[in-house]
């Protein structure tokens, strides 16, 4: 179907003519326009006023309509309106400022009566050759506005688009563009009010505040853990990293697991004190994760599955947005024959979905790539821990529907076919978090398809190890990433408009869709299905 077919002109005299606005009429306009938003008495007088001396011309009539909305008098404005309407007829912007207020009130089988059945413009005016830019841009937008309230985003696009090849600076196609914007805004805020209602979230509990002492730790090598301490991650050189490939092993663990503990029991100490204190580094946590992932020591495992109890404003603290990057190696390595510790983890209550989920994510990790490529014991231990899942399915301590979404994420990145039984039970008790990893046919689909990605946790030096979390984590200008530094206008949920007496309604727009696994748009550095996929 052939959306334009006229004359597109820019020559004003073509409306002026229509409208029977002469140089005398049109420098009165021209004044009063203005004038309209401030809604002044003096401004309804002179309309009314206009109205009868120039009874032939309606745009004094669309003014008089125009200033009732910005007045807030829905009720004048419509009988002004009706009244354009019966008057002149073929003023299109009084049909289209009718069929904006139809829409707005959600009377949609009326729209089509004003605009025509197929929402074309040359059929509404068979007679005419030749439109004013003004009029196209204008019948476009509000035929946008109605195929949005309606839900059909494909139509509304095709025209967005020839909007924006006609003239993609114009008012019109800046408010049309606006209200699609709008228009997913609404949808994701319904969406978003669903999830809600469906989503179990388990309750943190206080882990930390019985274990609160101001003792430090006593070290074998103080003064190499001193540097973990002082130094930033962006700080520590090279010659101080070899130094920890000199000390005994075993010593160095305790060494490390104390540093851990010790980010656990003087918490207060240091989130009290040490805000901002430089001789203090946030980044002595990182520092031991990333050592340990090293040493590849067992008895370190109890201490990192410590910290992923903690709740979020230690993990704030310590870590920001970087701890899946420094928990899932440090878990992976220090791993020896100890999957149970790792599903006694998933399956305490009480422990929040973003660090579960770090878990969860490595013993897929560990039983698939430590078993040369077998999904045998993958398959099962995770056959055991949804059933685990399923049976607990009323309690409120254990059940997170996040998690499991996540979880279902990581199944289908596995390609776990053999599991889609358990996770259509899942479904049907309405535990999972759908949002997170589809709906159910999604996942069926999704699951089944060829394994070919390369999951697995990669083995180097200190300094390798180092340089990839640097390289990931750093910025441009060479520090890590603020999420402070964003601009405020990223996060404006407001969308301020200008008013538009043709298109008072908006609407909101959505992001291209993201891949669970890809890095989210918000620049955190984490993947978007452990990061904004539910904002």
């Amino acid at each position: 179907m052939e959306l334009i077919s006229f004359k597109i002109s820019t020559d004003h005299s073509l409306l002026n003519e229509q409208n029977h606005i002469t140089p005398y009429v049109a420098s009165l306009l021209s004044k009063i326009h203005p004038e309209l938003p401030k809604t002044k008495t003096n401004t309804l007088k002179k309309l009314l006023k206009y109205t009868v001396q120039f009874p032939k011309v309606p745009v004094f009539k669309n003014y008089l309509t125009t200033y009732y909305i910005f007045n807030s008098n829905p009720e004048k404005a419509r009988e002004c309106n009706l009244w354009l309407v019966k008057e002149h007829p073929n003023y299109l912007f009084g049909l289209l400022s009718l069929a904006s207020t139809l829409i707005e009130n959600e009377n949609f089988d009326e729209v089509k009566n004003v605009l025509g059945k197929n929402l074309l413009l040359h059929e509404l005016y068979p007679e005419r050759t030749e439109f004013h830019l003004d009029e196209v841009m204008a019948y476009f937008s509000v035929s946008i506005q109605y195929l949005l309230a309606v839900g059909d985003i494909d139509e509304a696009e095709v025209r967005l688009e020839i909007l924006e090849e006609i003239d993609n600076e114009h008012p019109k196609y800046l408010v049309a563009n606006e209200m699609k914007r709008h228009y997913f805004y609404g949808l994701a805020s319904k969406r978003m009010s669903k999830e809600r209602e469906l989503m179990l979230m388990v309750p943190e509990i206080d882990r930390t505040s019985a274990l609160q002492t101001i003792n430090p730790p006593v070290f074998n090598y103080p003064r190499e853990i001193d540097i973990l301490y002082s130094r930033g991650i962006d700080e520590i050189k090279e010659s101080q990293l070899e130094l920890f490939n000199h000390l005994e092993v075993d010593k160095l663990t305790e060494d490390l697991i104390q540093v851990v503990n010790d980010s656990i029991v003087r918490f207060d100490h240091y989130s009290r004190f040490y805000i901002g204190d430089k001789e203090i580094t946030t980044d002595l946590v990182s520092h031991a994760f990333l050592l340990l992932a090293h040493l590849k020591q067992e008895k370190a495992l109890p201490v990192l599955l410590e910290v992923l109890k903690q709740n979020g404003t230690y993990l704030d603290f310590w870590f920001g947005d970087s701890l899946p990057s420094l928990a899932t190696p440090a878990l992976y390595f220090s791993e020896k024959n100890n999957v149970e510790a790792l599903v006694s983890f998933i399956q305490e209550p009480n422990i929040g979905a973003y660090t579960k989920s770090i878990v969860q994510e490595t013993l897929c990790k560990i039983l698939y790539y430590k078993n040369g490529g077998s999904k045998a014991d993958l398959v099962s231990y995770s056959k055991d821990i949804l059933n685990y899942f399923i049976r607990n399915k009323a309690d409120e301590n254990i059940v997170d529907t996040e998690f499991l979404g996540l979880f279902v994420s990581d199944l289908i990145n596995f390609r776990c076919k053999e599991l889609l039984p358990e996770i259509k039970e899942l479904f049907n008790l309405e535990i999972i978090g759908y949002w997170i990893c589809g709906d159910y046919e999604e996942v069926a689909k999704d699951i089944s398809k060829e394994f070919n990605e390369d999951l697995s946790v990669k083995e180097n030096s200190i300094l390798e190890k180092y340089n990839a979390f640097k390289e990931y984590w750093l910025n441009d200008s060479g520090t890590f990433f603020d999420d402070t530094a964003i601009d405020d206008e990223y996060f404006d949920k407001d969308f301020p408009l200008e008013k538009n007496p043709i298109s008072p309604a908006y609407f909101v727009n959505e992001s291209k869709k993201i891949g669970r696994n890809e890095p989210c748009h918000c620049g955190s550095g984490k993947k978007y299905k452990k990061c904004c996929i539910n904002l």
